[in-house]
């Protein structure tokens, strides 16, 4: 198959990704769990300041609260959620024999897949960070000026890039054990270790779960090297998608 071909289609695989996203009760149960950090943020900071008279609650906290809830924790469960639910449906449905009649490779099915995942969690972060904008103008939250917006979007665009690259593990525990409960246990686990060793300063840096938010803080530590967290989360995306990859084009499709 030529080069063209095989980009047709891929892009036509993309529009077939992207039609099942858009008519998905998924994708709004989605949007609604990306409003939970935002919300949840939102009440523990005006009930903060209806305790505390005087207290001024500025933007730019808002937006680092929130950001902690989903880069440690929100973001892994929902995001794994996401990945498991796109590869999972097509066993569930029986539909991924019915994709390889369309001529691209097994590794074109996965691109398009990723692609749509990736797209997907840029939709939800972007959707958290104008929720944020709007409770914190509904809230009376201070200091909101460009510089504030630019800052926090460039954070929560690279936080989900970040989280993205977590994803290949959750989706080749899908297509290993063709069920959401691996997949869901195992983002559950990594997930509370997060937790745990965000107060270690021995392994915060290299536990690829709590590198999206070891990369995206506001205030990075002095003498801080960014170089093992991009180590550890590049070795994990690698060779988890190296593992997808293996087993897409090895496996039989039941």
């Amino acid at each position: 198959m030529s080069v063209s071909q095989e980009v047709e289609a891929l892009l036509n695989l993309l529009y077939t990704e992207m039609m099942k996203m858009k008519g998905s009760k998924m994708f709004l149960v989605s949007l609604l769990g990306a409003a939970v950090a935002p919300v949840m943020v939102f009440f523990m900071l005006i009930t903060y300041r209806d305790r505390s008279p005087g207290v001024e609650i500025l933007f730019s906290n808002f937006y680092n609260q929130t950001h902690i809830f989903i880069a440690l924790m929100i973001g892994s469960l929902l995001f794994g959620l996401i990945a498991t639910y796109i590869i999972n449906r097509e066993y569930q449905e029986d539909t991924l024999k019915n994709l390889f009649t369309i001529p691209v490779s097994r590794t074109g099915l996965l691109i398009s897949k990723l692609i749509v995942l990736f797209g997907w969690i840029q939709i939800l972060m972007l959707a958290a960070f104008l929720l944020c904008l709007l409770l914190g103008v509904i809230g009376s939250f201070e200091a909101l000026n460009i510089s504030v917006l630019t800052n926090h979007f460039i954070q929560y665009m690279k936080t989900g890039f970040l989280l993205f690259c977590l994803t290949p593990p959750v989706l080749l525990i899908t297509m290993l054990f063709k069920n959401y409960v691996p997949s869901i246990a195992f983002t559950i686990m990594v997930t509370v270790i997060a937790i745990i060793v965000i107060n270690s300063d021995d392994y915060v840096s290299i536990y690829p779960w709590t590198v999206p938010f070891v990369l995206t803080m506001e205030k990075v530590p002095p003498n801080f090297s960014i170089y093992p967290s991009i180590l550890s989360i590049a070795l994990m995306f690698l060779a988890s998608l190296s593992g997808c990859l293996l087993y897409l084009n090895r496996a039989d499709i039941q």
